[in-house]
């Protein structure tokens, strides 16, 4: 079974794209350009949806008012409603509208998973273009903890955990 997030265009583009490049140290950069625009495009989108929802809203008040009209000039035993011009483009425009909805809320899905795909590839690209340098800072966040003791005793495992913090956030990016 396919994952369902290699059907989102946006993923399947920029795995094609980073294919072989997440060594990069450049891919680090187009990835968090690319981050920062669909964090914009998900803005962006949910005014488009907020839009659309108000004009859904007034074509619903519309088409239910058309449609008491259509209906209040017919008799009681006459209950069937017989549709006319205006009735049918309400009802299309009604249908137009949530269309919009659904194609906007399709979208907002798709950012999201396009959002953290590029989270998790931006964390990737920082390991791995980090990650000969490791060795290095580890020795280094040693040394501090050594010394910030007084050089008396070896740090203890609340030092190694602020020491393991440290590369940690070295290593994913955190610092810059």
């Amino acid at each position: 079974m396919e994952n369902p997030i290699f059907e989102n265009p946006i993923v399947a583009a920029a795995i094609d794209a980073f294919n072989g490049r997440v060594g990069d140290a450049d891919a680090v950069y187009a990835v968090q350009g690319l981050l920062d625009f669909v964090r914009a495009e998900i803005g962006l989108n949910a005014a488009r949806y907020a839009e659309v929802e108000a004009q859904l809203a007034v074509a619903r008040r519309r088409y239910a008012e058309a449609l008491l009209e259509a209906t209040s000039e017919l008799a009681p035993e006459q209950a069937v409603v017989a549709g006319g011009p205006e009735l049918a483009a309400g009802a299309d425009a009604y249908a137009e509208l949530t269309d919009r909805a659904h194609r906007a809320l399709l979208l907002h899905r798709d950012l999201r998973q396009a959002l953290v795909f590029f989270l998790l590839l931006r964390a990737g690209a920082y390991a791995w273009t980090r990650a000969p340098l490791v060795p290095g800072v580890l020795a280094a966040a040693y040394a501090i903890a050594y010394a910030a003791t007084g050089g008396t005793v070896a740090p203890g495992p609340a030092s190694l955990l602020g020491i393991a913090v440290l590369v940690l956030c070295f290593l994913f990016g955190f610092l810059d």
